[in-house]
C-alpha cells in the first residue's frame, strides 16, 4: 500500500487480488461501504505503468479539482481522468475501468487525514478478503498504455531517456499533465 500526501489532500493505494471478478458494480458498492467516510474508486492496474504514474495521476487530479478546471464532480472521478489522460469520465472509464473477469483491482481511498484514510484502505482491503498484488511494471504493460494514449514510437525515439520503458514513462506523464490544460 503507498500512501501519498498532496496540498492537504491523501490518497491510499494498494492493488488487490480478487480472483475473477463477476460484478463490477457490487464489488465498486462493498468497498465504498467499507470506506465509508472517505472518497473510494477503483481502476485497472493493467493500465498503470508503476507508481510514478500514479501519483503523477493523483498530483493532477488534485490540481484540477483544487483550480476548478476539473471536468468531473469528485476526486475520484478525476482521478481516472488523469489516470487515462482524458477529460471525459466516460473515456476515463473505458480505459482504466476494471472489467468483469479481471484478476486484480486498484483501489484508490481519497480524504484529508492520514490516519483516517490509512485506516478505511486497511478495512477495505481485511473487508474484501483479499490478498494485496504487487504492482509490476513491464515493457508489454507500458507499451499497450502508450498505445492507449496514442504515443507513437517515434515520440518515444524523441525523448531523451535511458530506455524505451522510461520514455513511454515519461510520454505518459506529459499526457497526464498536458490534459490540465
Amino acid at each position: 500500500m503507498r500512501i501519498m500526501v498532496f496540498n492537504k489532500g491523501v490518497a491510499a493505494v494498494f492493488l488487490v487480488d480478487v480472483g475473477r471478478l463477476v460484478d463490477v458494480e457490487d464489488l465498486l458498492e462493498k468497498v465504498r461501504g467499507l470506506g465509508a467516510g472517505c472518497e473510494v474508486q477503483i481502476f485497472n492496474p493493467e493500465m498503470v505503468v508503476d507508481w510514478t504514474h500514479l501519483e503523477a495521476a493523483y498530483v493532477a487530479a488534485v490540481l484540477s479539482i483544487n483550480s476548478g478546471a476539473a471536468k468531473s464532480r469528485s476526486l475520484g472521478y478525476e482521478f481516472l481522468c488523469r489516470l487515462a489522460a482524458t477529460t471525459q469520465v466516460s473515456k476515463a472509464i473505458e480505459t482504466v475501468g476494471i472489467r468483469p473477469g479481471s484478476g486484480v483491482v486498484g483501489v484508490i481511498v481519497l480524504g484529508e487525514d492520514v490516519e483516517a484514510v490509512s485506516s478505511k484502505a486497511r478495512k477495505i482491503l481485511e473487508g474484501l478478503g483479499a490478498a494485496e498484488a504487487e504492482l509490476r511494471p513491464s515493457w508489454e504493460k507500458t507499451e499497450k498504455i502508450a498505445r492507449a494514449h496514442s504515443i507513437q514510437d517515434m515520440q518515444l525515439e524523441r525523448i531523451q531517456a535511458p530506455n524505451k520503458m522510461d520514455a513511454a514513462r515519461l510520454a505518459i506523464i506529459q499526457k497526464i499533465s498536458s490534459s490540465l490544460l
